[in-house]
This record gives C-alpha cells, structure tokens and sequence, in this order.
C-alpha cells in the first residue's frame, strides 16, 4: 500500500492512512489542509470562548474573533493560526509599552500569567487530534466518491 506524502501518523489510525496514500499528492494535500483549516477554526473559537469567560469588556474577545485563520505553507510544512488582533483594534496607544493579549498570557512583573490561549488548547488537544482524523476520513470518503462518480461518469 502507498504511504502518504503527508505525515498523519498523529491521528493514529493505520487505515485512513492507507486510504489516503491510494491518491496523488494534489489531492492528499488538498484533504488535510482541509481539515487542518477546520482545526484552526475550532480552536480559535474555544479561545475566543475562554476569553469572553473571563475578560471583564470583551473588547479583546471581539477583536480576536474578528481576526481571520491564516495559511501558512511551505514545501515541507502546512501550518494555520490567527495573529493576535493590532493595537489599534484594541485601542491600545501605539508608544503604549504592554501589549494587552501578551500581558494576559505571559504576565508581567506585577501579574501572573493567565494562560488562556495555551490552556484552551492544552485542555482540548486529544480532543481535537480525533477531530483532525475524523475530518480527514470524511475528506478521504469525499474524494473517493468523488473519483468514483468521475471513473463512472456521473460527475456533472
């Protein structure tokens, strides 16, 4: 059985890896990006959660859930994240020398660290690698389908 160009050994399951090796590069690539999009978008909105949980105004939940999933690729890796949101949508003056996300998740000299974003994810990482599988077997299931109704004929 062909092995996969991509890595997704992390899903722990040998047969969805089987299946997705059985289809050129184009598609493999285009099934786990995919889901790795949809990973992103599941993550930043528990984040965006747990900010709005325990932020008193909201104004950097609001800002962080306006912030878009971004694309990241190379030839070797495919990496998704949302930046934190600017400055200036959090009101923040640009001489102002803390930064209120950073401020919040790392500490400062005066504050301990609150760890929202790495918490969230931490707490929903096994969670999340089984939703990264399923989402890459329903991918799999697709393009079979896909190719099915294309061998048939029947794709219109």
């Amino acid at each position: 059985m062909p092995e996969p160009i991509v890595d997704i050994r992390l899903i722990g399951s040998d047969v969805v890896t089987q299946l997705l090796g059985t289809f050129e590069p184009k598609v493999q690539k285009k099934v786990v990006r995919s889901a790795l999009r949809k990973s992103a978008k599941r993550t930043k909105e528990r984040v965006v959660r747990t900010w709005m949980q325990h932020e008193d105004t909201g104004v950097t939940a609001d800002a962080m859930d306006a912030v878009k999933v971004n694309s990241i690729r190379s030839r070797r890796w495919i990496r998704y994240e949302w930046p934190l949101p600017t400055r200036e949508a959090l009101g923040i003056a640009p001489d102002d020398k803390w930064y209120y996300p950073h401020a919040v998740e790392y500490g400062h000299p005066r504050a301990p660290a609150k760890a929202y974003t790495r918490r969230t994810i931490n707490q929903h990482h096994d969670e999340e690698i089984r939703a990264i599988g399923h989402d890459i077997g329903d991918g799999v299931e697709r393009e079979a389908a896909r190719h099915f109704r294309k061998a048939t004929g029947t794709l219109g």
